[in-house]
């Protein structure tokens, strides 16, 4: 108030107040002067000191994803948030994430690391420390976060044994390692679930005349494409010799299991007889005439 206020009271008080925008020390100085233009000085000049701290950083991590019921060898997504409700962390920041079992200790080839990077899921690469496997996100150069930082990443992990899995997810100082937050979850993995798969056979597969050559049977499966062993009387080769037997198509998969049985039958080849000679026409009563005969039918192929 460049016009000033009448001073006629033995005291008077009044209230303001500073929003510093950075940290450090701040010195305040308070003179009452005259408002005729010159500005003389008509009291002691107070000084106030103020020492400003950064505000501290506030950062939360937490981790959602299913706890139980999770499948071997099925890909499971997780989520993960990472918010900053304080200042500025000093330092950049990295997650690491340290993946622990139950039963035993773990190897990478235990489970499957991916983070997406929001074209494509990247594996990464954990390595072995104590009994778990640690994976550092993105890197150990890590990333900054800054006052109002809120984050969502994804990722999964495919798990390629059972047990109970624990997760211990940390924000770590890439400097001076710090930790900032952490956050946890359990996973129970179980095996697989077996399904059951339908098998049907070609009809025209199961029936073959004799030509010397091995005749296999055919099926297919529903779903489609999965493998089928076969056996014929208990054997696993197609059988060539005129005969039946007992077929049964067996599911070859993890997921599904299944078969079908049938009987394969393979006739008798027709023989053909060739008389020679051709013409037996018998000239004299009750003579005898020579002649001979020949046979011929397919033979089996050669081993």
């Amino acid at each position: 108030m460049m016009s000033g206020f009448p001073i006629n009271s033995a005291s008077w008080t009044w209230q303001f107040r500073f929003t510093y925008a950075h940290a450090g020390d701040y010195t305040a100085k308070a003179t009452v002067i005259t408002a005729d233009g010159n500005a003389t000085p008509v009291s002691n000049t107070e000084h106030v000191g103020t020492d400003v701290q950064p505000t501290p950083a506030d950062v939360m991590l937490t981790l959602n994803g299913p706890v139980a019921g999770v499948e071997v060898e099925s890909p499971t997504a997780y989520i993960g948030r990472l918010q900053n409700f304080g200042g500025a962390v000093p330092e950049n920041g990295y997650v690491k994430l340290r993946i622990e079992v139950d039963s035993g200790s773990l190897v990478p080839s235990d489970v499957t690391l991916e983070v997406w990077d929001g074209t494509t899921w990247v594996t990464g690469t954990p390595s072995v420390v104590g009994s778990g496997l640690e994976l550092a996100f993105p890197d150990l150069t890590g990333f900054a976060i800054p006052a109002g930082f809120d984050y969502t990443h994804q990722f999964r992990i495919t798990y390629h044994r059972t047990g109970v899995f624990h997760a211990l997810a940390a924000v770590l100082g890439a400097t001076g390692g710090s930790t900032y937050a952490s956050a946890e979850m359990f996973t129970q993995v179980v095996p697989q679930s077996i399904m059951t798969a339908s098998v049907i056979f070609d009809t025209g597969s199961l029936h073959a005349t004799f030509d010397g050559n091995p005749h296999a049977a055919l099926a297919t499966t529903v779903p489609n494409g999965l493998a089928l062993d076969y056996t014929y009387n208990g054997s696993s080769t197609a059988p060539t010799a005129a005969g039946s037997y007992v077929l049964v198509a067996t599911v070859n998969d993890t997921l599904y299991t299944g078969s079908a049985s049938a009987v394969l039958t393979i006739d008798k080849a027709p023989a053909t007889v060739t008389i020679t000679p051709a013409d037996l026409h018998q000239s004299t009563p009750l003579h005898p005439v020579a002649a001979s005969a020949s046979v011929s039918a397919p033979l089996p192929a050669p081993a």
